[in-house]
């Protein structure tokens, strides 16, 4: 990475020495965080277009304004650049990037290629791409859809599915119901099934015409062959794709062009992408994008085109959209014509939302974008709500943004943990929960104790941005013992800030040093919004707790090589418990069945190694 030489002390300098080459280039803030990343065809020409007195994007002004410095890295080609950028985007986030991070979770059909492991293909659903060499299709958000899809699909397709194909000896259930021809049994010859595999990746593929011209062929030379029971087969399975192609529209298509809609309602982002073919919707995907304050849609939109087309088999030659991008384009379609192998072209145009094949959709989903906000805005409402009634009923100082609930959780004392969640503004703040192993050595449970520990480790930790941002209100899991405790801690580390209790039983409110829970019906908002906070504390804390129990071993019996589950538990029956086995002679142990004398050997020396060394 080339980094702006010390002596340029201006931006204007910055932008005048970029070279007019492909590379990507990095916009740093004051304190040198990247703040956004982008690739281009010609760096000059890119990174100078931010700074024009001629821009309108308010969002893009508002990038600009946070620039301090620039980096770059020249790449031989826009493809390179493009990949770079990605990777780079993947690693710093930036806070002016949009990561469109769906793609990852979309369910795919995955075909697995003949391998020296792979003896014949398979048909899986899977979510991740972890073979480059399989094929992949699909991207539908609805599994459901996808598995019923599949199964529809077999019976004209009958490929196998089954992890164990590889193991069995006899035909699993699939075989007698048509849904798969048994090559793990050599019902089928493996170049006969590798046939029907390649014309179900035709079908895939959206080459539906190339399938048909083909099997018509194979029918004919069947035919020709005198071969009337294959040829029989083969029309049987023309009848069947000839059904099956209008009923499948989820997968990649040939179509004339993708149309990509990109709707906003009080900063509120939808993103529709509609498959056009013969002037007529094929298929739809609607994303909802949630609130995006900062970002420009020129970003949002480059985004989604990136990830989008990143996981899908066929890229129609034309690409339309609603919102404006400039520079961007070159590089997507330099990118998109290499990754299809043939020219594809993306047309900005505004007045796309006004056709008449797609205009009722977009008001459709425009509608229930309008929904989504309504319903956006009541819940931070009610947020509010409840953050004015805590303020209120505690008589706090100020309306408490920023709410720290802690919660302790171990086994009559033994591996004992502690949780942080942060609640802002009503909502989970999941980046700053924090985890804590206690350090207190007592064997008896005792929650007060461990709270104090927590409470005056977060205060004095050793970030110091960390203990310097103060919540405030603390919520602690429990009742008055626990609230003077921590009260006394704050009190110590000279720190006023409120803390209150919520005790588990009656949901009652506990102040510092009084008597009588504070009178806050359980039907308020406040309520509802501490019990919140509260739950989410001890659901942080027992998740953490299984975790370091999982990490232990579940007897020393585990440790010993040799003694599984089996032998475990023939021993524990026998001697009735851990001492019995401790204390026993090798053939004492040997009379346990499934225990030989070397395992019994082995059991004594163990123990008696341990009792040495304590």
């Amino acid at each position: 990475m080339n980094s702006m030489p010390s002596e340029v002390s201006s931006l204007e300098s910055v932008l005048k020495n970029l070279p007019p080459q492909p590379g990507i280039y990095l916009m740093l803030n004051k304190k040198g965080k990247i703040i956004y990343i982008g690739a281009a065809s010609n760096l000059k020409k890119r990174v100078n277009s931010y700074f024009r007195k001629d821009l309108v994007d308010p969002k893009t002004r508002r990038l600009v304004s946070k620039i301090k410095s620039i980096d770059y890295e020249i790449h031989e080609s826009e493809e390179a650049a493009f990949l770079r950028e990605r990777e780079l985007i993947r690693i710093h986030t930036p806070k002016f990037n949009f990561q469109y991070l769906d793609d990852k979770d979309y369910p795919m059909i995955q075909i697995t290629a003949p391998s020296t492991t792979e003896l014949f293909s398979r048909l899986f659903i899977v979510r991740s791409i972890k073979n480059q060499n399989d094929w992949f299709f699909g991207r539908k958000t609805d599994v459901k859809a996808l598995r019923a899809s599949v199964r529809s699909l077999r019976t004209t397709f009958p490929i196998a599915n089954k992890t164990y194909c590889f193991k069995t000896k006899k035909v699993c259930l699939d075989y007698s119901i048509k849904r798969c021809t048994a090559p793990c049994v050599g019902k089928i010859p493996t170049d006969e099934y590798q046939q029907i595999v390649e014309q179900f990746v035709l079908f895939l593929q959206g080459k539906r015409k190339d399938l048909l011209g083909l099997l018509y062929h194979e029918m004919d030379h069947a035919s020709d062959n005198l071969d009337f029971e294959r040829a029989a087969k083969i029309r049987d399975r023309i009848t069947q794709i000839e059904a099956t192609i209008d009923t499948q529209k989820g997968f990649p298509q040939p179509r004339d062009n993708d149309v990509i809609i990109l709707l906003e309602d009080s900063n509120h982002y939808m993103l529709v992408i509609f498959w056009i073919r013969n002037e007529a919707i094929i298929n739809s995907e609607v994303n909802y994008l949630g609130v995006l304050e900062v970002l420009p849609e020129s970003e949002v939109v480059r985004s989604f085109i990136n990830n989008y087309y990143m996981g899908t088999n066929f890229i129609p030659s034309l690409i339309e959209i609603s919102c404006k991008m400039t520079e961007e384009i070159e590089i997507l379609e330099i990118w998109l014509s290499k990754k299809q192998g043939r020219s594809i072209r993306i047309k900005v145009n505004p007045e796309i939302i006004n056709n008449s094949i797609i205009k009722g959709h977009v008001h459709r989903f425009q509608l229930e974008l309008g929904e989504k906000v309504r319903s956006f805005q009541k819940k931070e409402q009610i947020q509010q709500d409840a953050l004015f009634e805590l303020q209120n009923y505690i008589n706090l100082p100020t309306i408490p943004r920023r709410i720290e609930a802690y919660d302790i959780s171990n086994i009559q004392g033994s591996l004992p943990v502690g949780s942080m969640v942060v609640f802002r503004d009503g909502i989970p703040e999941k980046s700053e929960y924090r985890r804590f192993q206690i350090k207190f050595t007592k064997s008896e449970p005792n929650d007060v104790a461990m709270l104090k520990e927590v409470l005056t480790r977060r205060l004095k930790h050793d970030d110091p941005q960390f203990a310097s941002s103060l919540p405030d209100l603390f919520l602690i899991d429990g009742g008055k013992p626990q609230v003077n405790a921590i009260h006394d801690v704050l009190l110590q580390c000279s720190k006023n800030i409120p803390v209150i209790g919520l005790a588990k039983k009656e949901e009652e409110v506990f102040l510092p040093k009084k008597k009588n829970p504070l009178p806050i019906p359980q039907d308020s908002a406040a309520i509802q919004l501490l019990k919140q906070c509260r739950d989410e504390a001890h659901r942080f804390a027992i998740t953490y707790h299984k975790k370091r129990r999982l990490l232990q071993p579940k007897s020393q019996l585990d440790q010993i090589e040799g003694v599984g589950s089996k032998r475990r538990n023939a021993l524990l029956q026998h001697f009735g418990d851990l001492s019995g086995i401790r204390e026993a002679t090798v053939d004492e142990l040997c009379l346990v069945e499934g225990i030989n004398r070397a395992i019994a050997e082995r059991i004594y020396i163990f123990f008696r190694t341990k009792q040495q060394s304590a």
